[in-house]
């Protein structure tokens, strides 16, 4: 079975006489999904940073050794996920770099180093994929408990039809979630042809 992360495109529109909406959730808040996919503070999903990136850098020179610039040639104050990733390099650390870019998910852009007991986050703030990013936060966690807060953020759907009866359902986890685009003014039958459509036999229903 399949779960269905993106139904539309565009905010709320009428598919049929049906009107769909869409809306993620994690323990911290909630969002529509189009400012969930735009996302640029990541401290809505996973708190207040513990630490700056030039506190981390400090960490890292006084556990691993070496200087920080000379290893790099960028100042602690501009690093990037991927200065930090050449300083590890330098010294022969092992950890782990993603870009949720190369991921099938529908939520915002960020690059992602896990050394130790540390997450470092760097949200893209839009245009090519291969620049423009923020500033680099940190987090005191693994990689396990990141992917726990990950694991958390729920999305649903909410469908509303023209005679008032409404519809929720939500995912239990964004594992294997597939994605579906159904342009604004498609044809829908009725709620059983929609919940076929969108294969939606892995959500829970609630009123």
């Amino acid at each position: 079975m399949r779960k269905v992360a993106k139904i539309y495109t565009g905010h709320s529109p009428k598919i049929g006489d049906y009107t769909i909406d869409v809306h993620v959730s994690s323990e911290l808040d909630s969002w529509d999904l189009d400012d969930f996919s735009r996302m640029k503070d990541l401290s809505s999903i996973f708190g207040t940073p513990d630490m700056s990136v030039e506190d981390f850098i400090e960490t890292l020179e006084t556990i691993i050794g070496g200087d920080f610039e000379e290893a790099t040639g960028v100042a602690p104050t501009d690093s990037a996920t991927w200065d930090i990733a050449k300083y590890l390099d330098h010294y022969n650390q092992d950890y782990i770099r993603e870009n949720t870019y190369n991921w099938a998910w529908f939520g915002p852009t960020m690059e992602m180093l896990f050394w130790g007991g540390y997450t470092l986050l760097m949200p893209h703030l839009g245009g090519d994929i291969r620049g423009n990013y923020g500033d680099v936060v940190v987090y005191k966690m693994y990689a396990e408990d990141f992917n726990e807060i990950f694991g958390s953020i729920n999305i649903g759907i909410y469908i509303e039809t023209a005679d008032g009866e409404s519809y929720n359902y939500y995912s239990e986890d964004i594992e294997g979630v597939d994605y579906m685009t159904m342009e604004s003014g498609e044809s829908a039958g009725n709620v059983e042809d929609i919940i076929d459509d969108l294969e939606l036999e892995e959500f829970d229903i609630w009123d």
